[in-house]
């Protein structure tokens, strides 16, 4: 979609993520507060099931509930986020942001709850979210795929989420 008829589209909350079309008004209905941001927390839309992303990623509606469901089996406050993609699949606590407090599936839609945490780097992406559209959550994670005839990489079952990290929102963003 071209990112300008993107951004006209119906913006779901404060964060900048905005969808159009008749799924604009499902998901919207079906997030209610997703992406309000208060002072410490916010809710954000990290990956729709089964639509190839900005990076040419499809993420299956069984892969992201299984995460869902491996994130519910860790210990509560145990994934730590950071601003930028990781370089590893090992998560720096010195890098930490936010912590995920809930991961959860809203319709087509992966659904973050993050808490900002009193980390220099928290306290930047606060600084960051506080200004509209500067700010999306992604997934990092580690995992097998197979790319098909359009070049979009069908991530593949063992798929296992690593972060959900902060990433600005640029022109190279990927929006989903």
């Amino acid at each position: 979609m071209d990112r300008r008829l993107f951004f006209e589209s119906i913006a779901i909350a404060g964060l900048g993520f905005v969808m159009g079309g008749r799924a604009a008004a499902a998901a919207k209905d079906a997030v209610k507060e997703t992406n309000r941001v208060d002072a410490l927390h916010t809710r954000c839309l990290v990956a729709k099931a089964d639509v190839a992303n900005g990076n040419k990623r499809l993420y299956p509606r069984a892969v992201l509930e299984a995460a869902v469901a491996d994130f519910k089996a860790l210990p509560p406050r145990a994934m730590y986020g950071q601003m930028g993609m990781p370089t590893s699949s090992v998560m720096q606590l010195s890098m930490a942001s936010h912590i995920v407090t809930d991961l959860k599936m809203v319709g087509d839609y992966l659904v973050a709850e993050i808490e900002l945490i009193a980390t220099p780097h928290g306290v930047i992406l606060k600084q960051l979210m506080e200004t509209p559209d500067t700010v999306a959550f992604r997934t990092a994670g580690v995992g097998n795929g197979q790319v098909n005839d359009d070049g979009v990489l069908i991530i593949g079952d063992s798929f296992k989420l690593i972060s959900i990290n902060a990433v600005s929102v640029t022109e190279a963003t990927p929006i989903f």
